[in-house]
């Protein structure tokens, strides 16, 4: 009796399970052959937050835009079909053919396409061809902190810079109450006008000495904020895929260098810590100085010169017989802690560490090479905060660029508050290099960083660019310099970089001028000296300024023109806008015509 109970439970399972499995098939097959036409791109729903800068003026924004797709099995006379979208679209008729003759329900034929493109195709109704809306970015400033902002690929979804490393926080909705679905927005710390200023200085100069790559960054002393962040060459974000690779990274987070003569300011700091009479010490340069078989050359024969004068006029033999006393360790430990070989952490990807080998890897002579720049290697972004934290009596503050993440509604929902290791140095001997720093701008190798009505110093770096194997490349060479400014109350400190220029020079003839440059324009700024500059003055530079005073006939243009016309006309003049739908102008208050100074908002109404 038992086994037949037992038997019958098992048919009764094996029936339930038969029909589950019979209604799981006749499911799946409903869906594979359904004549519906499913479009399921998450990205291209959600629109992709914002990112802007300090005062919220926008990097990188997202716009409507139609996409055609075709549902093939509905696709009545493929021949004709993909004839009249050849013409149109300006694809081959054999690619658009061989899309519309799939075994599928979806087909993409072209994506995020021009207005009047998409009016033609409405125009045809084809069977089986379709019209999709979807987001796509858009970056009003152009090439503007193009390296720090990024970009995406035509599915939105951020391959480089901010884009990428906040793309989750870019899609993250927070929609409620809103019809539409709107990623969060990336605050930087990057102030755009500061940002414009070192960029119009580092292409000026660049375009003259011809190097492969140079950055010009602009650090906060106090916070550790990056104001501006400046490579060269550029590339525009939304035709990223124009340019080599080589481009698109952020290269003065990504890419170490041998700083060269900038390191001998943090042997001087190694010495002072532990030579007592460091200051009074002399030596004598004859021009060149042996260590172990070694031939170390300076630009020329300085004679007798004390701890001061080798920051002055950089001289390689005199830091060398200076650093002779002091335990390898020593320098080791102060290279620590300024910061070199470890990531800062800044909020960009692909960040390298550079290059600071242990103590037990050195020869005899790496504690002379390093104490010259040679034998590490080190980031943008790891100078600029190391000597940042000498300006800062001796507290150095981690270098940061997001500043906070904002909802809907412009709240802060994160923040991203300025982080310290602390004092990492005694504040006099800080107080002592930083008017070491000021000599080499006055009477040293960085004179043409000098700049009438202000206090500034820095140091100089000029550095023979090494082989992977080993050795040295003949003349190809990283010149930099590093600067502070104001020295008596340091407000801001700023690093210029050329890598391998064509027409050679040291880091003084060549990256100092464009730190003076910079800071001049800058500090005014900040709020330091009688000279007042106008933020305005900061416009992109792919843009032409207004040259009437009344406002513009913003109708029939697309919502990008609109929008970067809008965003242009604020740097001219104090006027808010407002945008209600996509698409094409369709009505704007005020009308064209009226006086710009009377008017106060813009409201644009688009289709």
């Amino acid at each position: 009796m038992e086994n037949v109970s037992h038997k019958r439970r098992i048919i009764i399972t094996l029936i339930f399970i038969s029909i589950i499995a019979v209604f799981l098939i006749i499911k799946i097959t409903q869906l594979h052959f359904s004549s519906r036409v499913i479009v399921n791109n998450k990205n291209s729903i959600i629109k992709r937050g914002d990112i802007i800068d300090a005062s919220g003026y926008p990097l990188a924004v997202s716009i409507y835009k139609y996409s055609i797709f075709a549902d093939p099995r509905k696709v009545t006379d493929p021949d004709t079909e993909s004839l009249k979208l050849s013409y149109i679209l300006a694809i081959p008729q054999s690619e658009i053919k061989d899309l519309l003759t799939r075994n599928r329900h979806f087909v993409w034929i072209k994506r995020k396409v021009d207005d009047s493109v998409i009016s033609k195709v409405k125009e045809l109704s084809l069977p089986g061809i379709y019209i999709k809306k979807e987001y796509t970015r858009v970056y009003p400033e152009g090439t503007l902190a193009s390296q720090v902002v990024g970009f995406v690929n035509i599915d939105n979804m951020g391959l480089e810079g901010i884009e990428y490393k906040y793309n989750d926080v870019l899609l993250h909705t927070d929609s409620s109450g809103q019809k539409e679905q709107k990623g969060l927005t990336v605050q930087l710390t990057l102030d755009r006008t500061v940002q414009y200023i070192a960029q119009e200085a580092i292409n000026t100069y660049a375009r003259q000495v011809k190097p492969k790559k140079a950055v010009a960054i602009v650090y906060e002393i106090k916070t550790g904020k990056i104001l501006a962040l400046a490579l060269y060459p550029q590339f525009h974000p939304e035709y990223f895929y124009n340019y080599d690779k080589s481009v698109l990274t952020c290269f003065s987070v990504v890419d170490a260098f041998e700083p060269g003569s900038t390191m001998k300011v943090f042997a001087a700091i190694t010495l002072l810590e532990h030579l007592p009479d460091a200051l009074k010490r002399t030596y004598f340069c004859k021009g060149s100085v042996e260590v172990y078989d070694a031939t170390i050359k300076c630009t020329k024969e300085h004679g007798k010169v004390t701890l001061n004068d080798i920051i002055t006029y950089s001289c390689n033999a005199g830091i060398i017989q200076a650093m002779q006393p002091v335990k390898k360790e020593y320098l080791y430990q102060t290279l620590i802690r300024f910061g070199f070989g470890e990531k800062t952490g800044i909020q960009l990807p692909g960040e390298s560490q550079g290059i600071l080998r242990n103590t037990n890897q050195w020869s005899g002579l790496s504690k002379y090479s390093m104490s010259i720049g040679q034998e590490l290697s080190v980031t943008s972004v790891q100078l600029v905060a190391a000597f940042g934290a000498i300006a800062n009596n001796g507290i150095y503050m981690y270098p940061q660029i997001v500043n906070q993440i904002q909802n809907n509604y412009g709240e802060a929902v994160a923040k991203f508050f300025p982080r310290t290791k602390g004092k990492i140095v005694n504040e006099t001997i800080a107080k002592t290099i930083l008017s070491m720093m000021h000599n080499v701008v006055i009477e040293g190798t960085g004179k043409k960083a000098y700049i009438a009505g202000y206090g500034t110093g820095g140091k100089t770096g000029t550095a023979q660019k090494s082989l992977p194997q080993g050795g040295y490349i003949t003349d190809a060479y990283v010149v930099s310099f590093i600067g502070i400014a104001p020295v008596d109350n340091p407000d801001i400190c700023i690093l210029v970089m050329f890598d391998e220029p064509e027409y050679g020079g040291s880091g003084g003839e060549l990256a100092a001028p464009v730190f003076s440059d910079i800071a001049k324009r800058v500090l005014p700024l900040r709020g330091f000296g009688s000279v007042t500059v106008n933020a305005t003055q900061a416009k992109p530079m792919q843009y032409r300024p207004f040259k009437h005073d009344v406002l513009p006939d913003f109708i029939g243009q697309a919502d990008t023109i609109a929008l970067r016309k809008l965003i242009h006309l604020q740097h001219e003049y104090p006027i808010q806008y407002i945008m209600k739908g996509k698409g094409k102008v369709v009505a704007q208050d005020p009308k064209p015509g009226v006086p710009l100074k009377k008017v106060a908002a813009i409201t644009l109404v688009l289709e």
